[in-house]
């Protein structure tokens, strides 16, 4: 009994002591994170569990900076982008409009500081909502929006791949009136302006199927495009001369929406559709 009393002891005091050996490690690891964090600059708030950061850690993500430009796009994506990195690298909102403004240069720059003391006189809180006005206002007038949508509205695929196509319809559409607020409020017009501008072949098959996630179009439409040039192709290579075929080489029946489990739906929408077309013959190029 003495000599298992003994060896439990001995068991204890060897857990105890590892116990004690954690604890000292964790501890001196802690402060040796917390003493690399102030030689850099970062302070306690500096923490990658969503606490708000400092200046210094967030330029280490390397936001845009802004110069000053005539070109409303180039001022609209320098200011998401700063927008988006205030928000994910967790900025307080009442620090949006400092940290924002260390990252103007030049013309925008002196431009803002005149704007600051100016709001500031007017016993203006100036918060990120208005400095969002105010910038816009400078670098973004409603003319020149209003001329934007516009070139949307009227805005056709024609010679442009659907790649070209989709690129600048995204481009466009954040110019459009109706295009705001919360995506899948407007989805669904999105989706039917943008099949009205597609080309006339490429069209003819994606109407049919009645897309309403603009995602999801877009790859249809590319996928035509690519069945069309590929048609297209192994007919010249037969020796074919004639362009009056151009729009009539439908993917086999099923093979567009078979990939995404809705063979029925397409397969149905085309036959009526080319039953459609066969009972308008009328059909003018340039109506989508």
């Amino acid at each position: 009994m003495d000599n298992h009393t003994e060896l439990m002891t001995a068991m204890i005091n060897l857990a105890n002591t590892i116990q004690e050996g954690t604890a000292m490690a964790t501890h001196a690891l802690r402060r040796t994170k917390q003493s690399a964090r102030s030689e850099n600059g970062e302070g306690v708030g500096d923490d990658l569990n969503g606490v708000p950061r400092t200046l210094a850690a967030f330029l280490r993500v390397d936001p845009p900076s802004f110069n000053g430009s005539s070109n409303p796009i180039e001022a609209e994506n320098w200011f998401k982008a700063v927008e988006h990195a205030l928000q994910t690298q967790h900025v307080p909102n009442n620090q949006f409009v400092k940290y924002a403004a260390y990252q103007l240069a030049g013309e925008a720059q002196h431009w803002w500081q005149e704007e600051c003391q100016f709001l500031q006189l007017q016993n203006m809180d100036v918060t990120w909502e208005l400095f969002r006005t105010t910038f816009y206002k400078k670098y973004f007038l409603e003319s020149v929006r209003k001329a934007r949508e516009l070139e949307f509205m009227q805005l056709k695929q024609s010679s442009m791949s659907v790649a070209k196509y989709t690129s600048k319809f995204e481009e466009l559409c954040r110019f459009s009136s109706v295009c705001q607020g919360a995506p899948e409020s407007y989805e669904g017009w999105k989706c039917e302006k943008y099949q009205v501008g597609l080309r006339e072949d490429i069209m003819r098959v994606v109407a049919p199927i009645e897309i309403k996630r603009f995602s999801k179009l877009v790859n249809e439409a590319r996928f035509i495009e690519e069945y069309i040039e590929k048609m297209t192709l192994t007919r010249d290579n037969r020796g074919g001369t004639s362009s009056r075929g151009r729009g009539k080489h439908f993917p086999p029946r099923g093979q567009i929406l078979k990939r995404d489990g809705h063979d029925t739906q397409h397969r149905q929408g085309q036959r009526n559709f080319r039953r459609n077309n066969k009972a308008q013959p009328h059909l003018a190029k340039g109506d989508g």
